[in-house]
């Protein structure tokens, strides 16, 4: 049965992620949230799109390297300096700085502009910033 949903599963994604890399110039990517996670739709991802990005667990440098073997960038969402540096440990090559105003979905409470720049001071990767504005900065824009 599992099998079964599985190549269902890459059935529907490979075709898809393909389509997706052909109609840009740009470097497409994946995310992964861990509890979800299937390797052999991390395996068929990292041979297609150039970035395969993973969330919501403990780094993991054999998913990395997996990432690898397919030619993609590993990346992986933090919320914290310790967590960037987990993630270049593993063998990362980005970081995705996400902030509490995602809509807490992680477990830290930092903002968006103090995390990016605390991240950039411990790891030497290319960060990405995300997690929505900093209200503080910006004002609360919610309707």
């Amino acid at each position: 049965m599992l099998a079964t949903r599985l190549e269902t599963a890459l059935a529907t994604l490979v075709p898809l992620l393909t389509t997706a890399t052909r109609q840009t110039s740009g470097m497409p990517g994946i995310s992964f949230l861990m509890p979800c996670l299937d390797r052999d739709a991390v395996i068929a991802a990292s041979s297609i799109d150039r970035v395969v990005e993973l969330f919501y667990a403990d780094r993991d440098a054999s998913l990395v390297a997996q990432t690898h073997e397919g030619a993609a960038l590993a990346g992986w969402q933090v919320g914290s300096p310790d967590g960037a540096k987990a993630a270049f440990d593993a063998g990362c090559g980005i970081a995705v700085a996400q902030s509490f105003e995602a809509g807490d979905q992680g477990p830290w409470q930092i903002r968006l502009l103090p995390l990016h720049e605390a991240v950039l001071g411990v790891v030497n990767l290319p960060v990405v910033a995300a997690g929505g504005t900093d209200r503080e900065l910006f004002g609360d824009h919610r309707a």
